[in-house]
């Protein structure tokens, strides 16, 4: 990987060795805020680069299950299965960045051991809809993107 001599590696770079870089303002996409609100300037923006590498691994399957139907899968974050979901996903306005500020704020008060006396917050996301709305779509796609998002945070985490 480039570096040092020539300064830090771009995203150009970067790709090359199998690492991938997203950049966002404010939990929304530039590619988003172009469209609805014209182009971005400088002062308007505040990039936010995450370098990541996607994980090759398929789902590991529970034995254990009926019928040979595995009562889980497991998938090491991120993974390439999940790679431009959160970005396939069409839902009312604003409910994936709500989604996404939500679970990202209830992880970092977790982590920085917020008193549930003290600070009341709803620990439970209820999706519900028939089958096939996207769902467990949602989900994979959530858990890709604060695993990219906050994966430095914690050990074994999505950033390298």
């Amino acid at each position: 990987m480039r570096g040092s001599a020539r300064g830090p590696p771009r995203a150009h770079d970067l790709t090359h060795q199998g690492f991938f870089c997203r950049k966002h303002r404010n939990g929304t996409d530039p590619a988003v805020a172009r469209k609805y609100g014209g182009t971005l300037l400088c002062w308007q923006y505040a990039a936010s680069v995450h370098v990541y590498q996607l994980s090759e691994e398929g789902a590991a399957d529970d034995d254990e299950g009926e019928d040979g139907v595995p009562s889980y899968r497991e998938w090491i974050l991120p993974c390439r299965d999940f790679d431009g979901l959160w970005e396939s996903l069409y839902y009312d306005i604003g409910i994936k960045d709500r989604l996404l500020r939500y679970a990202s704020s209830a992880l970092l008060f977790s982590e920085a051991g917020v008193d549930s006396n003290l600070v009341a917050w709803n620990r439970v996301v209820l999706l519900h809809g028939p089958p096939g709305t996207g769902k467990t779509s949602l989900c994979k796609s959530l858990a890709q993107k604060l695993t990219i998002r906050l994966g430095h945070r914690h050990l074994g985490g999505g950033s390298h």
